[in-house]
């Protein structure tokens, strides 16, 4: 779930992304798996396994002051030339998930929307794994085309 706006400026940056489904037990696995350095999730996660193996606020928050301190930066300074994607998440409560995410239509839609965008968007719709939610994600350029999106495809969830 992370912002296309970031991962364009890693890569022009020359850093390598990887994305993996949500869940920090997908992030720890992928860490080791590919013998990386950091990763981390759109709630705020992040883990350096070479300090610890799991998420930790208060460790990380520490870890950047150090960071902005020895290169007397401010983060500012990090994400000036970040041209960050607009976003948006809704929750939709349901009665069954299963029923969502075999509704072949609405993932063909999804489809077509990638492609009307050029696939310079990304849409995730998932299931909660805690609650009978199904969470619908629409990031692209512009706000305009994110409600657009987000507006039809939280419709469609929400007659299924």
């Amino acid at each position: 779930m992370s912002n296309l706006g970031l991962i364009d400026d890693l890569k022009k940056k020359g850093i390598k992304t990887l994305e993996v489904n949500v869940g920090d037990k997908y992030v720890i696995e992928a860490l080791k798996n590919n013998n990386l350095s950091v990763g981390g999730e759109n709630s705020g996660h992040i883990i350096l396994p070479s300090v610890l193996h799991t998420g930790d606020g208060v460790l990380n928050a520490i870890l950047i002051i150090k960071i902005l301190e020895e290169t007397k930066t401010n983060i500012d300074d990090w994400f000036n030339d970040v041209k960050m994607y607009s976003d948006k998440m809704v929750n939709i409560k349901v009665l069954d998930k299963k029923k969502v995410l075999n509704n072949t239509k609405l993932f063909d839609r999804i489809e077509e929307i990638k492609k009307e965008l050029n696939n310079d968007c990304k849409i995730i719709v998932r299931a909660s794994g805690t609650e009978d939610l199904i969470r619908v994600s629409v990031m692209a350029k512009s706000s305009s085309l994110v409600d657009k999106y987000s507006n039809e495809l939280v419709n469609m969830v929400k007659n299924i």
